[in-house]
């Protein structure tokens, strides 16, 4: 389906009444599509392979993880992720962030790790507002040793879906 569907209409009548209840059945679809979650916005990001390593105290924006959509000021969306890290050489507490297209955080999250310690984080984030173009993206930082993200075979994904009307 594509993003956002195309919700016809509630409001249908038949001037032949007589004929079927088409003007009903049609109204109650478009309200069940209506307040139903419309899924993922845009095309997840999975990011795998050769990985990338996130030097100690700069927050360095995570490559790849960036999704652009379309918000709607009716609706409400989750951006979420999944990443595998490695906090390689030194023992730390390093964040991962959630940040919009200005660098402004919308929500930060801190890991403890033992060094060389892989560890697979999840968390998300409503990122509802104002309609619009918007953009979510993954930066990270350690205070020490370096951070490896997506590491071989680990893939590691963001995304962002639509899970419904604002109630």
């Amino acid at each position: 389906m594509a993003y956002p569907p195309v919700i016809p209409p509630a409001t249908r009548t038949n001037n032949t009444p007589e004929l079927d209840n088409h003007p009903s059945d049609h109204n109650a679809l478009a309200t069940a599509l209506a307040n139903m979650p419309w899924g993922a916005v845009a095309a997840p990001v999975i990011l795998s392979g050769a990985g990338q390593t996130i030097p100690a105290s700069a927050v360095v924006d995570i490559t790849g993880a960036t999704i652009t959509f379309t918000r709607r000021v009716d609706r409400r969306y989750i951006a979420r992720y999944s990443i595998q890290v490695q906090q390689q050489t030194a023992a730390a507490v390093f964040n991962v962030y959630f940040k919009d297209t200005s660098g402004n955080n919308l929500s930060f999250r801190g890991f403890t790790a033992a060094a060389a310690q892989y560890m697979s984080i999840t968390d998300f984030f409503d990122i509802s507002g104002a309609a619009g173009t918007f953009t979510v993206k993954l930066s990270a930082n350690t205070p020490g040793g370096s951070l490896l993200i997506a590491n071989g075979g680990s893939p590691s994904i963001l995304m962002v879906e639509d899970v419904g009307p604002k109630p």
